[in-house]
This record gives structure tokens, sequence and C-alpha cells, in this order.
């Protein structure tokens, strides 16, 4: 008699069309810090001392403390983001900008199998935090080949994308990603900035990013990362492959889907 086992799998609303499984772990204790941190936000509570409360009260590592940090946000601030967030199917009828070290960090952290985050205002976030002493590697460059062919699929009038100049390599990297838009037919081009913030705001329609203060600042938004990773995600558990560690903090989720995978 074959054995499976049983990998569950939330539906949420991502503004994916039919990109809406993400597999999910839940940590039971940290989703009740999260409770009582998204509450002491929503009260007005300065979010160091909402914090601070919170990692005393559930005795939080530092690692549990920066993952409320980078995935839980008062209500109002999850919900301006959310309406942001363009359809990835409305992409033909924008320029595209994209903040480059974010979106392909993200990516390659779940090549990687790296802990990534579902967060409350629907983006999905990393907790690497490697922008500095980031290097190039063959993770790097399967990355990078997700997020070409992503754009490709989601054919923006013309794409940018822009990398952190003071980043060992980032010449490099950007030539690199012209390279790839030549070669798969894109409109558009790759580079370098001293001031990235600034140009990723100027320079497309819509802005790619998780950035959340990056977010805040601009008219459109899409989680290419996300797009990348949740359509992975997808294919990979359909070949019964699911290899993905996303944590939901989230409060509610829709109807469970749950995916079978051979035992070996």
């Amino acid at each position: 008699m074959e054995r499976y086992s049983v990998k569950v799998f939330f539906i949420f609303p991502t503004h994916l069309g039919d990109l809406l499984v993400s597999e999910i772990f839940s940590p039971a204790r940290l989703i009740e810090a999260a409770k009582d941190y998204r509450y002491l936000l929503h009260r007005g509570y300065k979010q160091h001392v909402a914090l601070r409360i919170v990692s005393e009260h559930y005795r939080l590592s530092e690692n549990e403390r920066y993952i409320l940090l980078r995935a839980v946000f008062p209500f109002r601030i999850a919900r301006m983001r959310i309406i942001k967030k363009v359809s990835p199917s409305t992409l033909p009828r924008y320029t595209l900008s994209v903040d480059g070290y974010n979106v392909l960090i993200t990516i390659e952290s779940f090549l990687l199998g790296r802990l990534l985050l579902l967060c409350d205002d629907g983006f999905i976030r990393d907790i690497a935090g490697v922008f500095r002493k980031y290097r190039i590697s063959e993770a790097t460059k399967r990355a990078l080949l997700l997020m070409i062919l992503a754009i490709k699929e989601l054919q923006p009038k013309t794409a940018t994308i822009i990398l952190d100049e003071p980043i060992s390599r980032s010449g490099e990297l950007a030539a690199m990603m012209r390279k790839m838009l030549m070669e798969y037919s894109i409109r558009g081009t790759a580079k370098t900035s001293k001031s990235p913030d600034r140009e990723i705001l100027e320079s497309g329609d819509v802005v790619a990013t998780s950035d959340t203060v990056l977010i805040d600042k601009a008219k459109k938004v899409l989680d290419l990362a996300g797009y990348v990773i949740l359509k992975n995600v997808i294919n990979s558990s359909e070949r019964h492959e699911c290899k993905a560690r996303i944590i939901s903090l989230r409060r509610t989720h829709g109807d469970l889907y749950v995916g079978f995978g051979k035992n070996k």
C-alpha cells in the first residue's frame, strides 16, 4: 500500500488571477504574538513600544521580533498597500520599474529554501537582510532568469530595472540583465543608481517591489517576486515537489487546498 504525506495550502486573495496557492507554516505562539502586536498597532501604540510589550510577554527571540516587524502592520496601512496593487494581467497598459535587488533577493531566497513571509499587506518578503553583502551566485542566475521570464510573460510597455550602485558588482549584474532583456525581446533596460529609491519611483507607472518605503510612496505597485514565487509553488506542488517555506501571520484565510505528495 502506497503512503502519502499531506501538505496543506491556504488560498488567499493576491490579485494573481488563478495563482492563489502557497504552502504555509504557522507557528501557533508567533501567531498569537502577531495578534497582540497588530492590536496594539491598531490602537495607536508606536511600533517599538508595541514590539517591546509583545516580545517581553511572549519571550520572543530576535528572529521572531524581526518577523513581526517585517510581516505585521496596522489594518489601515495594510489596506492602503493592498489597494495600490495592480493585477498582473493589466501590466500591458503600464511601464514597469523594478526594484532590482529587492525582487532578485526575494526570489533567490525562495530558490534556496530560506524562510519567507506572507505579510499582512499581501506581499511576500524574505528575512535575509543581505543587501550590502550580496554576492552573485548560481542561485542569482536562476532567480534572474525567473524574473526576466515573468516580465516577458506580463508584457509591460517597458521595463526598467534599477540596482543600488554601491553594492559590489552591480554594474556587472546590470549588464547581465540588459543582455537577457535583449535576448527575450523585452523593451527596457537595467542600470545602477546612486539614488535608487528616487529613480525606481520615477522610472515607471508601476513599481515592482516589496519595500515598504517604496510601496507607501508609489501610486501603483506589483509584488513581482511574490508572483514568481507563487507561480513556482503551484507548478512544483503539481509535480509533488513543493519545498517552499512561507510563514503566514495573517488573521484570516480562505478555503483550504490540500496537495498530496507520495512518500519515498
